[in-house]
Parts: structure tokens; C-alpha cells; sequence
């Protein structure tokens, strides 16, 4: 279910309600593929998806790294009470 869910939310965020409504239509076909398929055959399909999730992530990270920086150095800068 938080597969689902984290999915749906970023399908939404991303595309909007209209992507993401049908997502709950495709997510429980995914689910029957997976209970007939190999375990070896799921866990490759597993691997690749979180895999691919890591590259928005990492590019994120990349993007925003100047203003994180930025904060951390206003964060520290300040004086204890």
C-alpha cells in the first residue's frame, strides 16, 4: 500500500490528477504480475524502479545543493542564546 501511495502522490504532484487517477487502475495489475511472476523476475523489476527514482532525486540534490549551502552557512553563522 505506501508503494501505492507514494506513487500516486508523485504521479500527482508531477502530472496532476488526471495521471495519477489512473495510475490506481495500473498499480493493481502491476500486483498480479507480481504474484505470478518468478521472485527473481519481481525483485529485477523492483531493483530497476527504486533505481530510476534515484535519478530525480540525485538531480534535486545537485540542483539545490547551492541553497542548502547557503543555509546551512545563515544556520551556523547565528549565535547561540
Amino acid at each position: 500500500m505506501s508503494q501505492w501511495y507514494f506513487g500516486f502522490v508523485g504521479l500527482n504532484y508531477i502530472f496532476g490528477t488526471k495521471v495519477a487517477g489512473n495510475f490506481k487502475y495500473v498499480f493493481p495489475c502491476f500486483c498480479i504480475v507480481g504474484a505470478l511472476a518468478e521472485i527473481e523476475l519481481v525483485w529485477v523489476i523492483q531493483d530497476v524502479a527504486l533505481g530510476l527514482l534515484t535519478i530525480p532525486n540525485l538531480i534535486a540534490m545537485v540542483a539545490l545543493a547551492p541553497q542548502v549551502r547557503r543555509a546551512t552557512k545563515e544556520y551556523f553563522a547565528k549565535e547561540c542564546p
